[in-house]
């Protein structure tokens, strides 16, 4: 009985070992998704928005005015698997969809941002904003427009213009879209994603942001192709997109501190 007990107490004790670990997107209130995006087509249209975070209420700004398009980029919640680490999906029918700006703001000021995601601590330089990420649901053509309610924010892209080190990691990635996980090498971060309150024709539309710890970093990585066709509905419409190869991963990411600099390193 005690050597049963004993091959038992071994037996868990390595498959605890040897289990894959959650790690840093798992941390109490900051549990957050990582998204991978896709090029698609369809018919795209122009609206008009308002956006207002962190960047501009820190420095006493009004809500700015942005003529968007799209949407160009649609992002699936994917589960990634690095160093024996992965992600489970925490909200599996919140999709994304990405509008770019028409209007680009050069008076935008580069920020000093410190940043810190899973793979480490380091400082990016930000420069104007180029893009917004609205909440979206994805789904078959034969089936009903899904009705849960999506628990994430709007965000706000910014270019990334200096980042130090170089960076190279390879992870894994799996959605919707993918049989197994799909292995990619990430190359330098693109694009910093900050939450931000939307306004359309004059209305506020969160009374408050459901995730203002978390931000977005996206980097990118060898196109893949799809050539999936899927149903989406957004706050702006009703969409139908091809979904034509993937190649950004937007990763779940504190912003540890920021300040206005005058110029790049």
């Amino acid at each position: 009985m005690k050597a049963r007990l004993s091959v038992i107490i071994l037996i868990l004790c390595a498959a605890l070992f040897l289990a894959p670990m959650q790690s840093f997107g798992a941390d109490g209130d900051f549990w957050f998704d990582h998204y991978k995006f896709y090029r698609v087509e369809t018919d795209m249209k122009r609206f008009e928005v308002k956006l207002w975070g962190q960047f501009e209420f820190d420095m006493g700004m009004e809500p700015k005015r942005h003529v968007v398009y799209g949407p160009i980029y649609f992002g699936n919640p994917t589960i990634k698997f690095h160093n024996d680490f992965f992600e489970e999906l925490r909200f599996k029918f919140a999709h994304y969809s990405l509008y770019r700006f028409m209007d680009f703001n050069h008076e935008e000021p580069f920020r000093k941002v410190a940043i810190h995601n899973q793979f480490g601590k380091f400082t990016i330089f930000t420069g104007a904003p180029v893009a917004m990420l609205a909440p979206a649901w994805k789904f078959d053509f034969t089936h009903e427009q899904p009705t849960e309610r999506l628990w994430i924010d709007h965000y706000k892209l910014y270019w990334i213009r200096w980042f130090d080190p170089e960076f190279r990691e390879t992870v894994g990635l799996k959605d919707q879209f993918d049989k197994e996980a799909v292995k990619v090498e990430l190359g330098r971060p693109i694009l910093f994603g900050v939450p931000v309150y939307k306004f359309r024709e004059g209305v506020h539309e969160e009374d408050k942001l459901h995730h203002p710890k978390v931000h977005l970093v996206f980097y990118n990585f060898k196109a893949m192709p799809y050539e999936v066709r899927r149903a989406a509905r957004d706050q702006f419409g009703y969409w139908k997109l091809f979904f034509r190869y993937a190649n950004f991963l937007a990763v779940p990411t504190r912003k540890v501190d920021w300040a206005v600099a005058d110029s790049l390193p």
